[in-house]
């Protein structure tokens, strides 16, 4: 059995910020509020950035990036990618590989999103 952690945080795009204890009910029926068009869920990656921060989905997150050429640091969102099943860093439509431990949550589509233009 995995100890994969399976949560999510909930983005309500009308008051613009996080629902706090937002969940399904413990039966897991769908609720109305849960199919509305302004609550937007978050899925957790189950991965902590370096500074024990949890990664969730649309997370902005800035990395090291070293090629033969450079060395710099990268911002990027993360996105879910179906070819891999599971969550990947993406910047500018292009794959990046990237140590979980480079990785720092530095903000989020919703609340940030000044942060990549």
């Amino acid at each position: 059995m995995s100890d994969r952690i399976i949560k999510f945080k909930w983005w309500d795009k009308q008051d613009k910020n996080f629902i706090d204890n937002y969940k399904i009910r413990d039966d897991y029926e769908i609720n109305d509020a849960f199919l509305s068009d302004s609550i937007v869920p978050l899925q957790f990656t189950g991965l902590l950035d370096r500074n024990g921060v949890e990664i969730y989905e649309f997370d902005y997150v800035e990395y090291l990036y070293e090629d033969e050429n450079r060395v710099d640091n990268e911002k990027c969102v993360v996105e879910w990618d179906d070819e891999l099943a599971g969550f990947r860093p993406f910047i500018q439509g292009i794959k990046w590989r990237c140590d979980i431990k480079d990785i720092k949550v530095i903000g989020n589509i919703y609340e940030n999103p000044e942060l990549i233009k």
